[in-house]
């Protein structure tokens, strides 16, 4: 019997707004007569289980199941689509453009086209099925960016693994096809598990997609394979390891290669500089990310670069220069500038990563003591991190939360802490 882990619980629970004392409750109420933990334990394992310390037990799971009108493999694999229109804050960008009407028209599209490869053998890399599988894999980054990673984790691992048989079986020119659509749909769920704070297993998924790269013998996609390593390991503040990864990027990217890349490299590189608090390097690395930008480009980018233009480049040239803030203050404004130009032109349907540019927003005021503005920008982050199941982007709040700590008193801050324990 398939066993949830301790995202899909999450997302179960937030799919029905509940806090996790809500959650504890409904438990005790379908457990009847049963002998189950009292209501303070049950809070605690819940809370447990939704952070993978402890694996739910088949008695508590098939409690679930009964709660929320489930089976054990539906609740193993997480909400498809969460069918709301409250995903994210009301007032963020993101979900005032986006609207409930459109938001159901994307789920429609993303659950029509999920169903297209998955029911079939493996088949002639026609180009009709090539462009299914893309459109299959691009739908799914959709519904992350849309609805979290929770919502899109279980079918995309589902694609990704029928992806990656058909790639064993295949040979020959077919081989290349299909192995191009299998490293677009393992960056894709490595990247789902980055979301899903599953570092070793983003990790393991990106050294994984480059043995692919190393057979189809594409410098580029091995460099940015080692760039997105170097990414999560910063993540991870093991930022000499992640330094050596996105040097190494560099030296793998083509001359040729598009300017997208080249820029994506470099501001990751700047990123990391500012961690080790390295300025002129981080400096020097942002002035090359906009140079590349600025880089007539003779071809599209390909699919796993698809997410970066100038919003992108701006909210991560604000984290570098805010990271820099700490020993270099002047630095603080123009993070905030950035931060802010990426705000303001953030895409309506990337709902999700909207959560971490407001709460680097939040920083940029906290650390310019602007703190009901940082504590309301917070507040809006966490809103989003919530509606979209976001690990991640809970804990940058909650690590605001904590820097805004000296000015607990202020009424905004109240109201940020009643949010965040609302939220269980």
């Amino acid at each position: 019997m398939p066993r949830p882990d301790g995202a899909m619980l999450r997302a179960w629970r937030l799919s029905r707004h509940w806090a996790v004392p809500e959650m504890a409750r409904h438990l005790r109420h379908a457990a009847g007569d049963t002998h189950i933990a009292g209501p303070g334990a049950l809070k605690a394992m819940i809370h447990k289980w939704e952070r993978d310390a402890v694996e739910i037990s088949e008695r508590y799971m098939l409690l679930y199941c009964k709660v929320l009108g489930l089976t054990p493999e539906q609740l193993a694999e997480g909400p498809a689509v969460p069918l709301t229109a409250a995903v994210a804050d009301p007032a963020s960008p993101g979900a005032v453009a986006l609207g409930r009407d459109a938001f159901l028209a994307s789920a429609g599209a993303i659950a029509i086209g999920a169903l297209l490869p998955l029911n079939a053998s493996h088949p002639q890399p026609t180009p009709e099925m090539v462009a299914t599988c893309t459109a299959v894999t691009e739908n799914y980054r959709r519904l992350d960016a849309i609805a979290g990673p929770s919502a899109a984790y279980g079918q995309a691992s589902s694609h990704q693994a029928w992806l990656a048989s058909w790639t064993a079986q295949a040979a020959g020119p077919e081989w290349r096809q299909v192995a191009r659509l299998l490293a677009d749909a393992t960056i894709l769920l490595a990247w789902l598990n980055f979301d899903l704070e599953r570092y070793p297993q983003a990790i393991a998924l990106y050294r994984e997609c480059g043995a692919v790269a190393d057979q189809l013998e594409d410098a580029d996609l091995r460099a940015f394979l080692a760039g997105r390593q170097a990414r999560t390991l910063s993540e991870c503040a093991r930022h000499d390891e992640a330094i050596g990864l996105a040097e190494a990027a560099r030296q793998l990217a083509r001359a040729s290669a598009c300017p997208e890349l080249k820029s994506w490299l470099a501001i990751t590189r700047a990123y990391i500089h500012a961690c080790r608090g390295e300025d002129y390097a981080c400096l020097a690395d942002i002035a090359g990310a906009r140079a590349a930008m600025s880089t007539p480009a003779s071809a599209a980018a390909p699919p796993y670069l698809a997410f970066y233009g100038e919003p992108y480049l701006a909210k991560w040239e604000g984290h570098a220069l805010l990271k820099l803030g700490s020993t270099r203050p002047a630095a603080v404004a123009d993070g905030r500038k950035a931060i802010d130009a990426a705000l303001g032109t953030w895409s309506p349907q990337d709902i999700r990563e909207s959560g971490e540019v407001l709460a680097a927003c939040a920083s940029a005021r906290q650390a310019q003591e602007e703190i009901p503005e940082a504590a309301r920008l917070a507040a809006r982050a966490w809103r989003v991190a919530t509606g979209t199941s976001s690990p991640r982007i809970m804990r940058y709040v909650t690590q605001l939360r904590r820097d805004l700590a000296p000015w607990r008193d202020v009424e905004a801050v109240r109201e940020l802490d009643d949010l965040i324990l609302g939220a269980g």
